[in-house]
């Protein structure tokens, strides 16, 4: 789980995405209720008017923003290529979708299930997720627990301990088949995202991150 932020401009996440001619047929769940924690682990909780933000799935799952996307481009008539290498393409539209080129961040977290009811819980110390922040997000019975850091990559690991030893200090929730992952995210300010013969960079390849 992942959150579609919807607080830094006018137009609401939902407005944004059908003027871009994106149709919500992915999960996309409204979130104004939640609870953030600083280094002191003081409790702060947040109810908005509008979302603060809508929780969206990523990964394989027929319910994931990836694969809502993809079945767009398909219907659109694209062809998805993956795992090979084009030097020359043929079709007059190429869309380069190969994700970031580098890590400018990077996150440690553990999918699990869990029978506490829908929440989101937010925390903001670098001795967890240096110059970053670390998150848990409940929905429907799943949970992301995630600590996403821009600094000290190589302690990854421990910085995802500590984060689940503070969290649960604050957070009680049961745990039950809990999957490790991770990755990492890139911005880049592009002179272009586009190249001659109608070749088009978009996501993360085109450097498009929160900034």
């Amino acid at each position: 789980f992942k959150g579609m932020e919807n607080w830094s401009t006018d137009t609401g996440a939902p407005d944004f995405l059908q003027q871009i001619g994106v149709d919500v047929n992915f999960r996309f769940v409204p979130y104004s209720q939640g609870t953030f924690y600083g280094p002191a682990l003081e409790e702060l909780k947040f109810d908005t008017v509008e979302p603060l933000f809508y929780l969206v799935e990523r990964g394989t799952s027929p319910e994931s923003l990836d694969q809502g996307l993809k079945q767009q481009a398909l219907d659109a008539g694209a062809e998805i290529l993956f795992n090979r290498r084009i030097d020359h393409a043929m079709a007059k539209t190429v869309v380069v979708a190969t994700g970031p080129p580098a890590a400018d961040a990077i996150v440690r977290g553990v999918l699990f299930e869990t029978s506490h009811p829908d929440a989101c819980f937010g925390f903001l110390d670098d001795h967890i997720a240096p110059r970053g922040y670390a998150y848990l997000l409940v929905h429907d019975g799943h949970a992301t627990l995630a600590t996403c850091l821009f600094n000290d990559f190589e302690r990854a690991l421990d910085y995802f301990k500590s984060t689940a030893k503070t969290i649960r200090q604050v957070v009680k929730m049961d745990v039950r088949f809990p999957r490790s992952f991770g990755g990492y995210a890139n911005f880049a300010l592009m002179s272009s995202w586009t190249r001659k013969h109608g070749t088009y960079f978009v996501g993360e390849r085109a450097g498009f991150q929160d900034a």
